[in-house]
């Protein structure tokens, strides 16, 4: 995805700029929807880790 001037003005970079988007979910331990989200972000800034548990 790259940013439109919307985005490029809020994350302050220039428009047509690489973003990275993601989409979250977080359960509890019955597997119960606690908290989504949609993110976006400025791919030059951030790196990401993650661990998945396996039930």
């Amino acid at each position: 995805m790259t940013a439109n001037e919307y985005q490029a003005s809020m994350l302050e970079t220039v428009e047509g700029s690489a973003l990275v988007t993601m989409e979250r979910t977080a359960v509890d331990d019955t597997g119960r929807r606690v908290e989504t989200g949609q993110h976006v972000y400025r791919a030059d800034s951030y790196s990401f880790e993650m661990t998945l548990v396996q039930r």
